[in-house]
């Protein structure tokens, strides 16, 4: 359980931290070759103003999610001496993808109907006019 736990943990650092800041570098340099929204820059105070809602939605998303895969998954699972069979491998390369998509829109949607949580959580993320990945929560 614990070695799901870090690599879910680091799975998700990674595709968070390491992806957003990629895309978040451009913004940063103040580089304008590429850009689509020519006559927008990134509000830096704004970014660092989000940044701890950003960390607490982090914390929480992976956490929540490593007790989801702890609990509904099978033992079998978490048996990692042998590599999954080709089906079981087909099977989740399409299956988790579609799930994390389901997922994600029934969260996105309960963010825009639950007024407390959109005026928590959710409102920081549309009130940016230029796009930037670490706030596209």
């Amino acid at each position: 359980a614990r070695l799901v736990a870090g690599i879910t943990t680091l799975v998700s650092a990674v595709g968070v931290w390491g992806v957003g800041m990629l895309f978040t570098v451009p913004a940063l340099l103040r580089m304008q070759r590429g850009k689509i929204q020519i006559n927008r820059s990134l509000d830096m105070g704004a970014l660092l103003q989000a940044m701890p809602l950003v960390v607490v939605n982090f914390l929480v998303g992976t956490a929540t999610v490593i007790m989801a895969l702890l609990a509904l998954l099978p033992d079998r699972a978490f048996e990692w001496h042998a590599p999954p069979s080709m089906g079981r491998l087909a099977r989740d390369v399409v299956v988790w993808p579609l799930v994390a998509d389901v997922v994600f829109f029934y969260v996105h949607r309960w963010l825009h109907r639950n007024k407390a949580m959109y005026a928590m959580v959710h409102k920081v993320h549309h009130s940016w006019s230029a796009p930037g990945s670490l706030v596209a929560i």
